[in-house]
């Protein structure tokens, strides 16, 4: 029908499609004097985003501004009711990329949630989406806890530049007060800055050491006086950057105590890309440095140092500064020169965490309270060879370091014999690898076999080195590839005499057309010409080397895409026993269809103050129907036989929403308390 020449109504309803647009309705009129398109009883989808919407009026304008009276919005798929917003209005300006309401309703499965009075929210619901970010309310974090009681988030996210932003977050935890986090993040072509940190002032459930329950548990004000609430903060700096040949990176974290990230966790996700596990760390690392390289140079100065975690009152260093240079340069087709060298400050931290307690800090018999400078030079000639068939490498040099050395005394201490140690070793290796390789057919699939034997030479002279600290040296676990690592030890403190041939065999199986690998498997062993006399921990000369007395191997399998086994076997030659045993099968579809099933054996070594492990790990996620899952988990330790930890729970997922229902069981440390406070209390 055409009224008057200004309207067209379309009384048996109207389907209207565009790219990136459908709208419909039973009912319709068109006023071609304003340009304006009204739908009664309207069903609208915005293709590209996915946002559907009915509403019982539609309203289009001139300009393409699209307004909802008394409507219904989501982003979840026709077959799907997972979450609805109900609006008093919706609009969705023209060339915009939001979605404006005013007067809505949070839905879930039909279920009123939440009130909100104004939300501007971008097309794509929270997905992908390429909208200019704006500043606004974020979603709330709620939760409970038996032990803080309710919780409460409300952050509130400000875009103070297309390159500058600032998030802010108010929060309220129950039984222990409030506190405050704020996010900052700063990004130019250059570089990309991140700060972010935490307060909680006068938590009423923690005294600074351990929690109100455990205070109670071990024995007081009787024991530890008056229970005096302490103020928990966090602080994080992450910056990576260039600038000309010079590179910036910076890793620096702070945490008020050890049971920070176990009560409260990070406010911005930190632990995400991080560098600890944030469930169970033992150690925070601080690290800011300045990296330059140019041709065959490089130079790094770097800062290093630890806040431990942990329940060991053990004492660590720092590193600051460390200055490492590294110069190399061809000489003809396959001769190199290369110098290294490295200049360190030690300085050993002082734990203060125990001292409420009158606690003394436990020390290591190996650091007796050293503190000072390491120099270390390492020129070498390296010669290198590589064909088709295999590779041949060969390399001498010499290492020399010195020491500047102070000594804190304390009465458990004996003083250093030698304050200002030298050391010196010459070194020659010569590695040789060959790879014989077959093409073959089988299974209706074109397969690659590889043969790669490996022989290496290895001979480093002997220093006594028992006056000599350890400030950043540790052993390294024993594996195929470790064989054949020119140390054995990681650090400059320790250089490990050796006299020693390494011969290894590794064969694969790959694909023909795709070169995927399919199957795999490693065999070596050391052959030590003469006894090695260094020790890690030793003050004195020592024969020791497990690797002496070990052939170590690896075998990995694959089966199609989904299922893959790993596994590595140790054979002690001296016990004539296996010394470590490990496997584990891995099933993986996607993220709900999971299963992996693990073991591994591993006798006491008191060499490396190895305990004896047998323990066993299964954990699931399966599906039962189309949104719900089964997941399961346990960790079972048949050494002392007892779980670990285990779970059994259901999991919940549609297009939008995700909720887990969990029973857990697992071992929980005494508060991370000192074994003369907490006995044997796990």
């Amino acid at each position: 029908d055409i009224e008057a020449g200004t309207t067209i109504v379309f009384n048996q309803g109207l389907r209207l499609e565009q790219p990136g647009l459908v709208m419909q309705g039973r009912r319709a009129q068109w006023q071609t004097d304003v340009q304006q398109l009204q739908i009664a009883q309207a069903e609208l989808v915005l293709t590209e985003s996915g946002l559907r919407a009915q509403a019982e009026q539609l309203t289009r304008n001139a300009t393409g501004q699209l307004s909802i009276s008394d409507g219904e919005f989501t982003y979840c798929s026709p077959a799907d009711d997972g979450w609805s917003l109900n609006a008093r209005q919706l609009t969705v300006a023209a060339n915009s990329e939001y979605v404006v309401t005013r007067g809505a309703v949070l839905r879930i499965k039909s279920v009123p949630i939440l009130y909100l009075p104004y939300l501007k929210m971008p097309l794509g619901g929270g997905g992908e989406s390429t909208a200019v970010r704006q500043s606004g309310f974020l979603v709330p974090t709620v939760g409970y806890d038996d032990e803080e009681g309710a919780s409460l988030g409300i952050p509130y996210y400000l875009n103070v530049a297309p390159n500058f932003d600032v998030t802010l977050k108010p929060k309220w935890v129950g039984n222990r007060g409030t506190g405050f986090a704020a996010q900052g993040r700063w990004l130019t072509p250059s570089q990309t800055t991140q700060v972010q940190g935490g307060l909680l002032a006068n938590d009423a459930i923690y005294n600074g050491i351990m929690s109100r329950r455990r205070y109670d548990q071990f024995g007081g004000a009787d024991r530890f006086g008056a229970f005096t609430p302490a103020d928990r903060w966090y602080v994080n700096l992450r910056h990576s950057g260039t600038v000309g040949r010079v590179r910036t990176y910076a890793d620096y974290s702070r945490l008020s105590d050890r049971d920070y990230l176990r009560d409260l966790n990070m406010d911005f996700d930190l632990s995400r890309n991080s560098t600890f596990d944030s469930t169970n760390p033992s150690d925070l690392q601080r690290r800011i440095e300045l990296l330059y390289k140019h041709k065959g140079l490089t130079a790094r100065l770097w800062h290093q140092s630890f806040q431990r975690l942990d329940q060991l009152a053990l004492p660590s260093y720092s590193r600051s500064p460390q200055l490492d240079l590294n110069y190399q340069r061809a000489v003809g087709a396959n001769w190199q020169i290369r110098l290294q060298g490295s200049w360190a400050r030690f300085e050993q931290a002082r734990d203060e965490f125990f001292a409420p307690l009158e606690i003394p800090p436990q020390q290591q018999d190996h650091t007796q309270g050293v503190y000072g400078e390491r120099l270390h030079w390492q020129p070498e000639i390296a010669y290198v060879k590589h064909w088709p068939g295999g590779y041949f490498s060969s390399t001498g040099g010499y290492k020399y370091t010195t020491y500047a050395l102070a000594q804190d005394l304390q009465p458990m201490h004996s003083a250093l014999a030698d304050l200002s140690p030298v050391r010196g070793v010459g070194y020659f290796d010569a590695d040789v690898g060959l790879y014989f390789d077959r093409y073959f057919q089988g299974g209706g699939r074109n397969w690659l076999q590889t043969i790669e034997p490996r022989l290496l030479y290895l001979r480093q002279g002997y220093a006594d080195q028992s006056t000599l600290p350890i400030f950043d040296t540790t052993d390294m676990p024993l594996s195929y590839s470790q064989l054949f690592r020119k140390e054995r030890f990681v650090g400059l403190d320790r250089m490990a005499d050796a006299n020693q041939v390494v011969f290894g065999f590794s064969s694969r199986l790959l694909s023909a057309d795709s070169s995927e690998e399919y199957a795999s498997y490693s065999l070596g062993k050391i052959f030590y010409l003469e006894t090695p006399r260094v020790g890690l921990l030793d003050r004195v000369e020592s024969p020791q080397s497990a690797s002496s007395e070990s052939i170590v191997s690896e075998f990995n399998l694959r089966f199609g895409t989904r299922w893959q086994f790993d596994s590595h076997q140790t054979w002690s030659s001296q016990t004539e026993r296996w010394q470590e045993l490990g496997a584990a099968v891995h099933y993986r579809l996607n993220q709900r269809r999971m299963l992996t099933l693990g073991a591994r054996k591993r006798l006491a070594s008191p060499q490396f103050f190895d305990e004896a492990v047998e323990q066993v790990e299964v954990s699931t996620i399966w599906p039962t129907t189309a949104r719900i899952s089964v997941m399961a988990r346990w960790h079972y330790d048949f050494q002392r036989s007892r779980t670990v930890e285990g779970l059994v729970g259901l999991q919940y997922d549609d297009c939008c929403i995700r909720g887990r229902l969990l029973l857990t069981q697992a071992l929980r440390t005494s508060a991370f308390l000192p074994v003369s406070v907490a006995g044997k209390a796990d």
